[in-house]
């Protein structure tokens, strides 16, 4: 993981956080909005990439990495004061989340735009209709990758207990039902 993080090929990636940062900053409020997405559901929406499981994994763990060490770098913008990052669990937003409760779903989307909106500065801070197109994957990611599949990458994440515990911490706030974190240092 640490190998795949500060190899030269993630240091002049396309995506790389510190340049965009670097080069953007100076002229525009940057702010970055860290969407939390389970490990083993994203490891297996794509399975197949860099070669399977394990190595997808790996490159994952690489990125996950990358954005950790930038985040810590940059818990809060230097002009203003404010955070810099934030971050949104995907998990909030499915209806499987709320049991198919379509209004428990609608609400917390609601929170989430409107906590977004404010975390932007944005003037309006609601959207009707903003999931009218919204379509959840049924992918069931045991039936995709297997039990052992899910053992191997339950394995992977407690090797990366640094990076996953602390951004699962966040992840998983349920003081006065959170449906997001602000921004910060993943301590």
């Amino acid at each position: 993981m640490e190998q795949i993080a500060s190899s030269e090929s993630a240091n002049n990636h396309p995506v790389n956080l510190e340049k965009f940062y670097s080069a953007y900053s100076e002229f525009a409020d940057v702010k970055i909005i860290v969407i939390h997405r389970s490990f083993v559901e994203t490891v297996a929406s794509h399975h197949r990439w860099d070669g399977g499981v394990e190595n997808h994994s790996n490159v994952l763990r690489g990125f996950m990495l990358l954005l950790r060490q930038f985040l810590d770098r940059h818990s809060t913008d230097e002009d203003t004061g404010r955070p810099a990052w934030t971050m949104v669990c995907i998990e909030k937003i499915k209806a499987k989340y709320y049991n198919g409760d379509k209004r428990q779903t609608n609400d917390a989307r609601a929170l989430i735009l409107q906590y977004l909106a404010e975390y932007l500065d944005w003037p309006k801070h609601f959207c009707l209709g903003c999931f009218n197109s919204w379509i959840e994957s049924p992918k069931k990611h045991v039936s995709i990758i297997g039990e052992d599949g899910v053992n191997f990458l339950l394995e992977h994440m407690k090797k990366m207990s640094e990076v996953m515990n602390d951004i699962d911490v966040r992840a998983q706030l349920t003081e006065n039902n959170n449906i997001y974190s602000s921004g910060g240092h993943l301590t």
